[in-house]
């Protein structure tokens, strides 16, 4: 089975690799941790959750002494990191570095159900001058995320998948039909007045 944008490890693969679980695996994990624990499975929780460096839980400690939330501390780590990456990701080029797109890709792949995440996946798929097929494959299977693709990136999930472009067109495409019929008969009545 293919690994969802939407789910999957942390290394891009489904289920994979040892991380913090992010999204639907992230909810189960803290399900089956408080069910199984109960109200103990809080600290449990906590502890699966803290990011792996030793200053982390003191520097957490002081921020919570100056009245911020851990959900504040979080969103402003994660806002931090992304812009940092995002401007890595602008700086490289699209021939020179597309291994390292690839692997990113393959990374953040499966962040783009996310909406504080997706960014990341968009950039590198809009950096890449080809996309690889599995993932076109996966854009193709979800409408949501391939409303939200870049122009350049879309063309290519049309290239790979023709049967999309039918069906997004072809609505257009009667429209306009009935449209330019509609307004050339408007302009044959008028040959028709005094």
């Amino acid at each position: 089975m293919a690994a969802s944008p939407t789910r999957g490890g942390t290394d891009g693969s489904p289920g994979g690799g040892r991380g913090l679980p992010i999204g639907g695996e992230g909810k189960d994990m803290v399900h089956d941790m408080l069910a199984a624990a109960g109200p103990q499975g809080i600290t449990q929780v906590q502890e699966a959750c803290l990011m792996p460096y030793p200053l982390v839980r003191h520097l957490m400690g002081m921020l919570e002494c100056m009245e911020v939330t851990r959900v504040e501390a979080h969103r402003a780590v994660l806002q931090r990191a992304k812009e940092r990456l995002l401007s890595r990701v602008a700086a490289l080029d699209a021939r020179a570095d597309k291994a390292r797109l690839e692997r990113l890709l393959a990374a953040s792949f499966m962040y783009l159900g996310m909406a504080d995440l997706r960014e990341v996946p968009l950039a590198v798929m809009e950096r890449l001058e080809r996309v690889p097929p599995p993932h076109l494959k996966q854009l193709a299977a979800d409408t949501e995320v391939f409303k939200i693709l870049p122009p350049g990136v879309q063309r290519q999930v049309w290239e790979y998948d023709k049967n999309l472009l039918q069906n997004d067109a072809l609505p257009l495409v009667g429209a306009y039909k009935y449209e330019t019929a509609t307004y050339m008969r408007a302009l044959a009545a008028d040959e028709f007045l005094p």
